[in-house]
C-alpha cells in the first residue's frame, strides 16, 4: 500500500514542479537566444591552454623527454686483448621536450593564429568600411535633401516677394490712375464744391481707404513695404486733400521718421513698434491706438485725441502732448515720459500718472 502522505508529498513535488515548466522553456529559449561563442575562438583557446599546460608539466611527466626514441640508451664496451670487459660507458639519448615540439609546432601555430586574426581584422576592417560608407550615404542624402529644401524655400521667399511688389506696384498705379482721371485732387482743394463733386470726393476717399487699408494688412509682417504705402499717400498728397480715415490701419512696426500725418485719423490703428521718431501727428485722431513699444521721441502730438490709446513700453522722452487729450490712458512702467513742461494743458490726465510726472 501506497502511503497516503507520500502521495500527497509526490502530488504536490509533482504540482511545483509543473509550476516551473513556463520558466524551464524560457530559461531554453534564452539559451537558445543567447549568441554562441565561434567554434573557431574556442578551439583555439583550448589548443592554446594545452600547449601551455604541456609545457609546464613535461618536466614531470616525462623527463627524459617524449616522442620517438625518447629516453634510448646506448652502451659501449672496451675489451682487453683477453677479450675482457675493462671499461663499459652508457649514453641515454634524450626524447624530443615539449619545448622542441613546441620549436616545431609554433611556427604554424602563430601563423595561422596570425592568419586568423588578420582574417579577422580584414573582417572587421570590411564592416567598418562598409558602415562608414553607409554613414556617408545617408549623411549625402540628408546633405541633398536639406539643399532642396533650402532652395526651395528661397524660391517660395523670391516669389513672395516679388508678388509683394506687384501688389505694391499695382497700388500705387490704380490710385494714380482713379486720382488722375477723375481729377479727384483738383475737386477736393476747391472751396466750393457742386453736390456732384462732394460726392466724386467722397467716392474717392472711401476707395483710397479700403484698398489702403487691405494693402497695409496684406503686408502685415514687411514694415518696409508698410512705409513705402504710407509715404507714397504723403507725398502724392493724398493724405492731406483728401484726408483720408485710416483708422483701423495695421502699421506695426513701421518705420515713419519725420513724416508728417497732422489731423489724421489713425482710431483703433495698430501703431506697436513704429518709429515716429520726430514725426508730426498735431491733432491727429488717436482713440484706442495701440502704441505698445512705439518710438516716440521728439514726436509732436499737441492737441492729439488720445482717448484710451496704449502705451505700454512705449518711449516718449521729449514728447510733446500740449492740449491733448489723455482720458483713460494705459501705460506700464517701463513706459517712458517726458518732462511735465511739456504736457502743458493737456486734458483728463489720470491720477496716477500726474503723480508720475509730478503733476499732482
Amino acid at each position: 500500500m501506497c502511503d497516503p502522505t507520500g502521495r500527497q508529498q509526490g502530488h504536490y513535488q509533482l504540482v511545483q514542479n509543473g509550476g516551473n515548466v513556463g520558466n524551464v522553456d524560457d530559461e531554453a529559449r534564452m539559451q537558445k537566444l543567447t549568441p554562441r561563442p565561434e567554434r573557431g575562438k574556442v578551439f583555439i583557446v583550448v589548443a592554446l591552454v594545452a600547449i601551455v599546460a604541456v609545457m609546464i608539466l613535461n618536466p614531470w611527466i616525462s623527463p627524459g623527454g617524449s616522442g620517438i626514441q625518447g629516453g634510448e640508451s646506448l652502451s659501449t664496451i672496451e675489451k682487453d686483448k683477453q677479450g675482457s670487459i675493462i671499461k663499459r660507458s652508457y649514453k641515454v639519448e634524450q626524447g624530443k621536450t615539449a619545448w622542441d615540439w613546441l620549436s616545431l609546432l609554433g611556427v604554424p601555430i602563430t601563423l595561422a593564429i596570425l592568419g586568423y586574426a588578420l582574417q579577422r581584422i580584414q573582417q572587421q576592417k570590411a564592416a567598418d568600411d562598409l558602415e562608414l560608407q553607409s554613414n556617408k550615404s545617408a549623411a549625402d542624402a540628408k546633405l541633398l535633401s536639406d539643399k532642396i529644401e533650402a532652395d526651395a524655400k528661397l524660391q517660395r521667399a523670391k516669389a513672395e516677394e516679388s508678388e509683394k511688389e506687384e501688389v505694391l506696384q499695382l497700388y500705387i498705379d490704380r490710385l494714380s490712375e482713379l486720382l488722375i482721371e477723375k481729377l479727384s485732387l483738383a475737386i477736393a482743394t476747391k472751396e466750393v464744391k457742386s453736390e456732384q463733386e462732394k460726392h466724386l470726393v467722397e467716392s474717392a476717399q472711401a476707395i483710397v481707404r479700403a484698398r489702403t487699408l487691405s494693402v497695409l494688412q496684406r503686408f502685415s509682417d514687411d514694415p518696409n513695404r508698410k512705409e513705402s504705402v504710407i509715404r507714397f499717400l504723403i507725398e502724392s498728397f493724398i493724405l492731406d486733400k483728401l484726408k483720408i480715415d485710416l483708422g483701423g490701419a495695421n502699421l506695426a512696426g513701421a518705420s515713419l521718421v519725420a513724416v508728417s500725418l497732422e489731423k489724421i485719423d489713425l482710431s483703433l490703428a495698430n501703431l506697436s513698434g513704429v518709429n515716429l521718431f520726430g514725426s508730426n501727428l498735431t491733432e491727429a485722431v488717436l482713440i484706442a491706438t495701440n502704441f505698445t513699444e512705439a518710438r516716440l521721441i521728439y514726436t509732436t502730438l499737441d492737441g492729439a485725441d488720445l482717448t484710451s490709446a496704449k502705451f505700454a513700453g512705449a518711449k516718449l522722452k521729449n514728447a510733446t502732448l500740449i492740449n491733448a487729450d489723455l482720458y483713460n490712458v494705459s501705460w506700464d512702467e517701463q513706459t517712458s515720459w517726458p518732462p511735465k513742461e511739456n504736457l502743458a494743458g493737456a486734458k483728463n490726465i489720470p491720477t496716477d500718472l500726474k503723480r508720475k510726472l509730478g503733476l499732482a
